[in-house]
């Protein structure tokens, strides 16, 4: 039901772009070949503005999301995604993202940790 959280940029035109976080609440995910598992999500997320330092891209999300890993040591290692996000606190904020980000418990795993 909880998946792990994400961290990376946020991408919605050449401005703004953003870096914050993505965690799924809710998700499905079927796994392909060679370490893919593709990925449909309701994630909270929140960003920081690289163009003014203010808020971005805060509250649910609808994600499709490709991410990859090494299935023995660190699933879902790099995840790539497209957001549907709620344009809150600044409504100047495109609804929709691009997402290029880690997996922080796949990342705690590779680096030796647990």
């Amino acid at each position: 039901l909880l998946g792990d959280a994400r961290v990376g940029v946020f991408f919605s035109k050449p401005e703004p772009g953003a870096i914050g976080v993505a965690w799924p609440l809710l998700y499905a995910d079927l796994h392909l070949n060679a370490g893919f598992v593709f990925e449909a999500s309701i994630p909270v997320t929140a960003a920081i503005s690289w163009e003014d330092g203010g808020g971005s891209r805060v509250g649910p999300a609808l994600m499709l999301a490709m991410n990859w890993g090494w299935p023995e040591v660190a699933p879902r290692l790099l995840t790539f995604a497209f957001l549907i996000n709620t344009p809150w606190p600044n409504d100047q904020d495109e609804i929709w993202s691009f997402f290029a980000g880690v997996n922080l418990s796949s990342l705690i795993d590779l680096l030796g940790g647990r």
